[in-house]
């Protein structure tokens, strides 16, 4: 089941993602947490990843991941 929503980014073939993903034990599924921003465009050189809002480039660090 595809299942985009506005702000939502196609996942591509041949790129690299983060992702923030949740199980739903209910559904014995795993969904992306938090829509459009549980997936990132990573760049395996830089270490970095794409602002889905701006369309820049942005350190992992700046997530606030902790």
């Amino acid at each position: 089941i595809k299942d985009i929503r506005v702000g939502d980014i196609e996942i591509e073939e041949g790129k690299t993602y983060l992702m923030f993903i949740n199980y739903d034990p209910y559904n014995e599924r795993y969904e992306i947490f938090g829509d459009q921003y549980g997936l990132r465009e990573y760049d395996v050189n830089t270490k970095m990843v794409l602002n889905n809002d701006t369309g820049e480039y942005e350190t992992i660090e700046s997530l606030n991941l902790y």
